[in-house]
């Protein structure tokens, strides 16, 4: 008899260590999926969002310069790493052209159009996306419409009141 209870309890304690040996490799399993999972989600393109917001802050700076603002961009951009300065002000007219660099390493593109209303514009300013290939018309832009950019080109349209 007491040899059945040694060999009883040989049993229960292989039994449970293979029982903990299961537990053990689903909870490993589960952690390395939601820490894969985590990680995938950080590691998403977010380009595209970094263009949009890119292409904001330069139709705002084109806006706040005005027609200031062509001439000491193409200067400067280059050893600027194609960033677009905030504080140029050399007076040459500003309808449209190329403007700081987007996430992919290209330039933006920029149009400044009469908005409907005598006393405002339109500020655009998109990028060619990660395929490099402009497949957005300006004149098809307007502050009603402003997501209608064609392609994977990303984009902003923003409506300003002149102030000069």
């Amino acid at each position: 008899m007491l040899s059945h209870r040694k060999e009883t309890r040989k049993q229960q304690t292989k039994q449970f260590r293979t029982l903990d040996l299961i537990v053990l490799v689903v909870l490993c399993g589960s952690v390395s999926t939601l820490t894969g999972a985590l990680l995938a989600h950080s590691l998403e393109d977010n380009r595209p969002h970094r263009a949009k917001s890119g292409a904001e802050a330069l139709a705002y700076q084109l806006n706040h310069k005005g027609e200031s603002l062509h001439s000491s961009l193409t200067e400067t951009s280059a050893s600027s790493g194609g960033r677009a300065p905030a504080s140029a002000s050399i007076s040459t007219r500003l309808t449209e052209g190329d403007i700081g660099k987007d996430p992919w390493g290209r330039r933006f593109h920029y149009a400044l159009k009469s908005a409907p209303g005598a006393s405002k514009r339109l500020v655009i300013v998109w990028s060619d996306g990660p395929d490099g290939v402009s497949q957005t018309d300006p004149n098809e832009l307007s502050s009603a419409q402003p997501s209608a950019f064609r392609g994977d080109d990303t984009g902003v349209v923003q409506e300003f009141a002149t102030h000069f």
